[in-house]
């Protein structure tokens, strides 16, 4: 059975492998960047084709932090983000050129799912989701955003389901 230190040597060379078999026509460049404990705080694999690449952040305890995807130095696709104290998915985010577009997830600690977003262009627009933890998905708000990504209505419901009021107006 492998010791703690000896899996964190070979998750890191997995990944370092993998980067490297991203784009067998393409050579990549990979920096790595280390905490002052030593620890690994940033892999950063560039492919051959210039501006293009994949950033992989740790916290200190080496646990991984966030993948991000970079087309034209500009982040694109999918960006997932974790917790520090387990490594489980914190948010997974969906930009195009650098801008959130698409539907967000956060979640909590457990891995239960906390709020859904929608996002157009960096705003939160039409309606969002938050949940509580621990159970099915059960609502605990239904949000509404205006074109500008600010709340102008909300729903409550209590961890039944059962609704209780509504903020702002309905429009």
């Amino acid at each position: 059975m492998f010791k703690k230190t000896q899996t964190k040597h070979f998750f890191f060379f997995v990944v370092i492998l993998y980067f490297s078999s991203c784009n067998t026509n393409e050579k990549n460049n990979i920096s790595i960047e280390y905490y002052p404990s030593g620890s690994i705080k940033k892999i950063y694999s560039l492919n051959g084709k210039g501006n293009d690449g994949k950033e992989i952040l740790f916290y200190e305890n080496s646990n991984m932090k966030s993948i991000t995807n970079y087309v034209n130095n500009l982040k694109q696709s999918e960006q997932l983000n974790f917790h520090e104290s387990d490594g489980l998915l914190k948010s997974k985010l969906l930009f195009n050129k650098n801008v959130a577009n698409g539907v967000a997830y956060w979640f909590y600690e457990s891995g239960a799912l906390k709020a859904s977003r929608n996002y157009d262009n960096d705003k939160q627009w039409h309606v969002g989701f938050d949940y509580w933890d621990g159970m099915f998905v059960v609502n605990k708000a239904v949000v509404r955003f205006d074109a500008n990504g600010n709340v102008y209505y909300k729903m409550n419901f209590d961890t039944t389901g059962k609704f209780l009021n509504t903020e702002g107006k309905e429009k």
